[in-house]
């Protein structure tokens, strides 16, 4: 008889005359992957499943990985989240993986904080291609993948089709440009009661980057190092965001505008749309009038596009379990049954293509699916660099200085694009 045999058969006996030598025995401690999410939604969504969604995915991967207990940071809410996260990794405590909003990527990313996903894309043959292009560059700084969108929500228009009968104006169509969106802004503003000020008003809250980004224009080089407000589609976007505020005649159209009936078009995220679109959303917003959404119109040099924001998952590159961390990760991200669920019980969008264009998905969702395809087709995500958020808050006070000042707007803008571009390329 062998060693291993006796050993094993002592070891059997000592157990069975002495229960309580169960310390003999070396017990495996599971694995803990730690998981770092807001208790909240990422766009402020009523009636949002976020948090069901999560529990499903947890237990699907323990189920898969018996070995592994993934511990989740709770009650966290998102205004407090990035904060949060910053914190730990100041002090070496941040999970191994974790949800990312768009604006902390950029800070993270550029510290170099988190785990290049190439190597482990290539080797599971992840395809980029099955992703909403904006969504997966939106995971991307330098060129290099560094986080998965989880969901996405593109900016769409929202219509007051009441407002548009009661002005014999048909709803436009996906495919309708500045030149319609004009027309129609001019034919609604008017003074209704006869008593000398405008009452009524074509949009709302439409800005002019939504304009730049319909029109085809990036705003910074891919580097981050240069900016790009002074190119002719800028200028052009400009121009016309300008003309479309010169409707209103100074005065500044505002929410309360919007909620009274009196504005046709106001922009809106999708998570909106779908929470207002539904029970019991639906009869208490916007009761008075009736609305829909539709794409943002084209610019002569672009399409009816919008920007999407995009919530990512990354690993933490200083993580001992990298191998199981993207292993849930990936599960989050590419697995179609819970992207299935971020499709029917968020109020964002699946990144998969394959099961957003699903029709099975969205069976019981009262809701224009084919718009927010269109809309993730053609959506516009902004470059990852770490002075964005502050070159994007020079560049809006420099827009609307130019649009007050009696320079020219070209040369205006000429001299915003320098002063910006120095901020970008000193340290």
């Amino acid at each position: 008889m062998s060693k291993k045999k006796i050993c094993s058969i002592v070891l059997i006996v000592l157990l069975l005359l002495f229960p309580s030598a169960h310390f003999l025995i070396k017990e495996e401690k599971p694995v803990i992957l730690r998981f770092g999410m807001f208790s909240d939604s990422n766009w402020n969504a009523k009636s949002d499943n976020t948090a069901r969604i999560l529990e499903v995915a947890i237990r699907k991967f323990e189920k898969i990985h018996p070995e592994v207990k993934i511990s989740v940071e709770t009650g966290i809410r998102k205004k407090d989240y990035t904060e949060w996260l910053e914190g730990e990794f100041l002090t070496g405590k941040e999970p191994d993986v974790f949800m990312v909003p768009t604006d902390t990527f950029n800070v993270l990313a550029s510290k170099g904080a988190l785990l290049e996903l190439e190597k482990f894309m290539k080797e599971d043959a992840i395809d980029k291609s099955g992703f909403y292009q904006a969504a997966i560059i939106s995971g991307q700084y330098e060129r290099k993948q560094y986080a998965l969108p989880y969901e996405a929500v593109p900016l769409l228009m929202r219509v007051n089709t009441s407002l548009l009968y009661k002005n014999d104006i048909e709803v436009p169509e996906n495919n309708w440009t500045w030149g319609d969106f004009h027309a129609i802004c001019r034919k609604v503003t008017k003074d209704n009661n006869g008593d000398g000020r405008l009452d009524q008003f074509g949009v709302y809250n439409y800005t002019w980057k939504d304009a730049s980004y319909s029109n085809g224009a990036a705003l910074f080089s891919e580097n981050g190092l240069e900016n790009h407000v002074s190119n002719q589609d800028v200028i052009n976007a400009v121009k016309f965001f300008y003309k479309i505020n010169a409707l209103s005649d100074g005065y500044e159209v505002s929410k309360r505008d919007f909620e009274m009936g009196n504005v046709v078009f106001s922009p809106m995220l999708l998570t909106d749309y779908r929470t207002y679109n539904s029970y019991p959303y639906k009869i208490s917003e916007y009761s008075d009038f009736s609305w829909t959404c539709i794409t943002m119109p084209a610019g002569p040099q672009g399409d009816n596009s919008s920007e999407v924001d995009t919530l990512l998952a990354a690993i933490a590159k200083r993580s001992h379990n990298k191998q199981l961390a993207w292993e849930f990760l990936k599960l989050l991200t590419y697995d179609e049954e819970i992207q299935r669920m971020v499709a029917c019980e968020s109020k964002g969008v699946s990144v998969l293509k394959k099961v957003t264009e699903d029709s099975g998905v969205y069976k019981n969702v009262e809701i224009d699916t084919d718009l927010f395809m269109l809309a993730m087709e053609k959506g516009v995500t902004v470059p990852k660099f770490s002075k964005y958020k502050d070159a994007v808050s020079m560049m809006n006070e420099g827009v609307e200085e130019a649009m007050n000042s009696d320079m020219d707007i070209k040369a205006s803008l000429m001299t915003l694009q320098k002063k910006i571009d120095s901020f970008l390329k000193n340290d």
